[in-house]
C-alpha cells in the first residue's frame, strides 16, 4: 500500500497507460481531466498496473491515485447521514404514548440523538 493511509492523495509521480473510447490517461490527473466521467474513472481504478515502476507488483489503479478514485476512507461523505439514521426516532414517541409517565423522563429531549 502506497504511503500507508496517512496521505489520502493521488501519486503524482506514477505514470501508466489506460485507453478509453479512443483517448488515453497516462496519470492520476488525467483520469479526471480525460476520461471525465465519473463511470468511465471507476472503470479505470479497477484496473492493475505495475507499481512503482514496471519491475513492481501489479497493484490497483484505486490504489495509487486514491483522491481521483474516491478511495479515501476519510472521505467517505456516507458518515454524517449514517449517524443521524442510527438514532432512532421510534424511541420517544413510544416512551410516551403507553400513558404512564411514572418515570418523569418521558418528556424531555433526548440529549444522546
Amino acid at each position: 500500500t502506497p504511503t500507508e493511509g496517512s496521505a489520502c492523495k493521488d501519486d503524482g509521480d506514477f505514470t501508466f497507460s489506460y485507453e478509453a473510447d479512443g483517448k488515453t490517461a497516462t496519470s492520476c490527473e488525467e483520469l479526471t481531466t480525460v476520461l471525465k466521467k465519473w463511470a468511465k474513472i471507476k472503470t479505470a481504478c479497477k484496473k492493475k498496473f505495475k507499481y512503482p515502476d514496471a519491475t513492481g507488483t501489479k497493484t490497483f489503479l484505486s490504489d495509487i491515485c486514491l483522491l481521483t478514485c474516491r478511495n479515501c476512507p476519510s472521505a467517505s461523505p456516507t458518515k454524517v447521514p449514517s449517524k443521524i439514521l442510527s438514532g432512532s426516532p421510534t424511541e420517544t414517541p413510544t416512551e410516551s404514548s403507553t400513558g404512564t409517565p411514572t418515570e418523569g423522563s418521558a418528556c424531555k429531549d433526548d440529549g444522546d440523538f
